[in-house]
């Protein structure tokens, strides 16, 4: 691996668990059960295309909208705050890559100013040398599109190139650029049917060091 690249939340932050306690608890007060199940297909996927989802779910008369904007609320509060913490792992996984030489990009499917404002106050911005964010393409995960962008944008061959992620549609996202991709377990198992997608699958970057601790094979492609 000569250059890593990371999703955002859930991956590096510890966002998605926050987002769906407020989602689980807002539809609880509504008269509906929020899954793990059924949010690890949201998971990843922009906000404004999961609408489909919920309704197709949850049927047509779902207040999807009034939940959206609490939830938006919520997020904008959290940002604005700073309100979240790194996940176990990656501040030193992203120092071992800088001492290692290698270059790390960010791919969120987050838009570029909020995420900025969450990694500059996680002081971990700066560790990142190239991005593409979820308001700079026409497709979310798990197209492959924000991953075509981060590769271009890395200046590396896609074979020395791998790609972190903790949801079933940034797995499928990578995949889909014919990236190697790395899966960090957030909080939601995979899917059965998706577990040979990544080159392995562990619970935060403190474990994925630990594996790589004598066996620096574990982060090449090939």
């Amino acid at each position: 691996m000569k250059c890593g690249i990371f999703d955002m939340d859930g991956t590096l932050i510890n966002s998605e668990k926050k987002y769906f306690a407020c989602w689980q608890s807002f539809m609880q007060c509504e008269g509906y059960a929020l899954t793990t199940d059924f949010y690890r297909g949201v998971l990843g996927t922009p906000i404004d295309a999961i609408k489909p989802l919920f309704l197709a779910e949850y049927g047509s008369d779902f207040p999807f909208d009034t939940l959206l904007e609490q939830i938006l609320r919520r997020r904008e509060c959290f940002v604005a705050n700073a309100r979240f913490e790194l996940n176990p792992g990656a501040l030193t996984f992203l120092k071992a890559c800088q001492t290692a030489g290698i270059t790390c990009g960010l791919a969120t499917s987050s838009p570029a100013a909020e995420a900025k404002s969450i990694l500059e106050a996680l002081e971990v911005w700066d560790y990142f040398t190239f991005t593409a964010f979820g308001d700079e393409v026409s497709k979310g995960k798990p197209d492959p599109e924000i991953f075509h962008l981060a590769a271009e944008r890395s200046g590396h061959p896609k074979a020395e190139i791998v790609v972190f992620e903790d949801s079933t549609n940034g797995l499928l996202a990578a995949a889909g650029a014919d990236l190697a991709v790395y899966h960090l377990n957030d909080f939601i198992p995979l899917a059965e049917e998706i577990n040979q997608i990544p080159l392995g699958s562990y619970q935060d970057f403190d474990q994925l060091l630990a594996a790589c601790q004598g066996h620096p094979e574990l982060l090449t492609t090939n």
